[in-house]
């Protein structure tokens, strides 16, 4: 520890909180993106996208909460739900990838883009009940997103999918 004037200076070993120096960081990062790379594959700019729309609906949607009613826990909770099994099915789509197909990011590409009209959607109308108008076309497109994913963001159990395949095949 260096003494100037009546500041005590002290280096980075000193700062470190606790016994968790610089080199302890380092290696929980190195282990942290290691373990992130192995389930989510490369991190691209798509997954960036996601990652971005998720913290962005997040606060748009505590917005959108706030400005009607009190925030709650539960509905809170719910969306953070909705989120990780968001990162879930990335983390199957890039399994299916690596181990079944065996190259490329395909299938994690084509669900994150599926996921980020989702998230879109629920952004819009985050933003519309705070009275922004949003362009007629954007929300067309969403609105159509949200459509073939179903209302809550996820797909239609597998059920209900194959009822409507079976229909239309029968007409």
């Amino acid at each position: 520890m260096n003494v100037v004037g009546d500041f005590k200076v002290r280096n980075s070993e000193e700062m470190a909180y606790g016994f968790i120096n610089e080199k302890h960081k380092d290696i929980a990062m190195a282990v942290i993106s290691t373990v992130a790379t192995f389930l989510f594959g490369e991190f691209n700019l798509v997954m960036q996208y996601l990652f971005a729309a998720n913290i962005i609906d997040i606060f748009t949607g505590i917005g959108r909460t706030s400005r009607y009613e009190t925030i709650g826990s539960r509905i809170f909770f719910e969306g953070i739900r909705k989120k990780i099994g968001f990162w879930v099915l990335v983390f199957i789509a890039n399994m299916v990838d690596v181990a079944i197909i065996g190259t490329g990011e395909f299938t994690k590409t084509a669900v994150i883009m599926m996921l980020l009209g989702v998230e879109g959607a629920s952004i819009l109308e985050n933003i519309v009940a705070w009275g922004v108008e949003a362009p007629g076309f954007l929300s067309k497109y969403l609105a159509q997103v949200k459509e073939q994913t179903g209302n809550n963001g996820s797909a239609p159990p597998m059920e209900q999918a194959n009822k409507k395949d079976n229909n239309k095949e029968s007409e």
